[in-house]
């Protein structure tokens, strides 16, 4: 893959389509990579893969729940960008994943939902 350069602002950081553009760089992402640091998201209540997410939850520095969830829905070849801000297109994609598999489309994704994305993206 040839690689792309755009120059941005020292110490920015986006996402966009596939690529992360850092400082002056244009990095290709691989899916085969993982997640952005699967470690970063806690177990949630009662032994749930994670905890509850919805719309408007935003990963802080540390946590990074929402980017892998991210992630896990681009691995299913939903088309959401690795922001780490559960937005409308991540709801729309969650809402579309709980209905394929029979769930109630209320696009929080809690313990039945973590359990499908994680085994389907294996």
């Amino acid at each position: 893959m040839e690689s792309k350069h755009k120059l941005l602002s020292p110490g920015l950081a986006v996402t966009v389509g596939g690529f992360v553009l850092v400082g002056a760089t244009v990095m290709a992402l691989s899916r085969a990579s993982g997640p952005v640091n699967p470690h970063s998201c806690p177990t949630g209540p009662k032994g749930a893969p994670h905890p509850v997410l919805q719309k408007g939850d935003v990963d802080d520095g540390n946590v990074q729940c929402v980017a892998n969830l991210q992630w896990d829905l681009q691995q299913l070849g939903y088309v959401v960008s690795t922001t780490g801000k559960f937005d409308d297109s991540t709801a729309a994609a969650v809402k579309s994943l709980q209905t394929k598999n029979g769930l109630p489309n209320d696009g929080q994704v809690n313990g039945k939902t973590w359990v499908i994305l994680e085994s389907s993206g294996k």
